[in-house]
């Protein structure tokens, strides 16, 4: 991918060059940056080379010198310009490409970002094949799923990569890891996953949002479920990770088998932290402290049936799973009903208004929707 970057960079990719390299730039804040350090280094590279041959005006280098700056300082400046000039270009060419790739997808699309950055519309009630960057086929998508399983463990050739699976509000899909691992994703999640773990120590996924794991059992091989600097490392076990971007908190909840957590930033791990069955942990984001408490573990797994279940819960925090389950916009009360805890439930045939209704009966809201619009007051 590097000597393709430089190509694109010295603008001599082809259209189709052009195109593959630009999707894997958009794909990623990694791959931004990597774009930009590379862009940037061309840049001093070619100054460096051409200097000699610049046409100075001889009064700039006049001023310059009574001003006691040396020829190396000249040089130091004009890097630091031509590394200005690039970043800020390509942040605003970033924003450029990223708002024209994002009106060609549809808002409430699953997307598959594959790993040379290409992102691919999933159909949920279509079968396909998903090839790698390279062509081959390393996983098939089912009806709303996604498995890599068996397919993969047979390409001992092929290196791994990692795709990122986007699923929007209002929907949930399932994938299927290599190792046969599941993973159920509710609405408004994100997971980053290598679509096979040859030669993998750990067996490592990233994830934003909710999602539900059954993990295949491989003592020799770690699996590790990272949501911002929590790590929550496991053998074999179930259990469901609630780990949204704007929510305070990461919530383990253990079903069955065991599973440590531990914060990692700066390169700092903190001690382990054992969760069992029954129990969840709550991290705080903040002062990345967590804390264990016996919990209704149906409570939080009851999303993959499309139940919603809400125990003495803040209102502010009930609409919230509102908007992510039935894909709409609520705007928030006063505090005065917003900090009002809550207990109801709600099968998965129960449609928006008639829940907002009971609310109403049983707790006096009052409300007003607008397509995907509601107000509370």
């Amino acid at each position: 991918m590097k000597e393709l970057l430089k190509k694109y960079i010295e603008g001599k990719t082809d259209a189709t060059e052009t195109e593959t390299v630009e999707n894997w730039i958009l794909s990623s804040d990694k791959n931004q940056k990597t774009y930009n350090i590379l862009k940037t280094a061309n840049t001093i590279n070619s100054f460096e080379e051409t200097e000699a041959q610049i046409n100075v005006d001889k009064e700039l280098i006049k001023l310059e010198a009574s001003k006691t700056k040396s020829s190396k300082s000249i040089r130091t400046y004009y890097k630091y310009a031509a590394i200005f000039i690039v970043l800020l270009g390509g942040a605003y060419i970033f924003l450029i490409q990223n708002s024209f790739q994002q009106k060609s997808i549809p808002e409430n699309a699953i997307t598959l970002t594959l790993d040379d950055g290409t992102i691919k519309v999933i159909s949920e009630n279509s079968e396909e094949e998903i090839l790698s960057s390279t062509g081959k086929m390393v996983g098939v998508k089912g009806l709303n799923k996604i498995v890599y399983k068996n397919i993969a463990n047979n390409i001992e050739t092929e290196a791994v990569s990692y795709n990122t699976l986007n699923v929007p509000y209002g929907k949930q899909f399932n994938l299927e890891l290599a190792d046969g691992s599941v993973i159920y994703l509710n609405a408004g999640s994100r997971i980053t996953y290598p679509t096979n773990f040859n030669g993998q120590k750990h067996r490592e996924v990233l994830i934003s949002g909710e999602a539900f794991f059954e993990i295949a059992k491989d003592t020799l091989h770690p699996f590790v479920v990272r949501a911002n600097n929590l790590g929550v490392q496991v053998y074999g076990t179930k259990f469901n990770v609630s780990a949204y971007k704007e929510d305070a908190t990461v919530q383990t909840v253990l079903v069955e088998g065991s599973v440590g957590l531990y914060s990692e930033n700066e390169d700092k791990k903190t001690e382990t932290t054992f969760l069992k069955p029954g129990y969840m942990a709550t991290w705080e984001k903040a002062d990345e402290n967590i804390s264990i408490g016996k919990t209704d573990v149906s409570i939080y797994t009851s999303w993959m049936q499309g139940e919603l279940v809400f125990k003495h819960m803040p209102f502010r925090n009930i609409l919230k799973k509102l908007e992510r389950h039935y894909n709409v916009s609520i705007d928030m009360p006063t505090d005065s009903i917003a900090n009002l805890t809550f207990t109801a439930s709600f099968n998965e045939d129960k449609a928006l208004p008639e829940v907002l209704e009971t609310f109403k009966q049983y707790y006096g809201i009052h409300y007003q929707i607008n397509n995907n619009k509601v107000n509370i007051y």
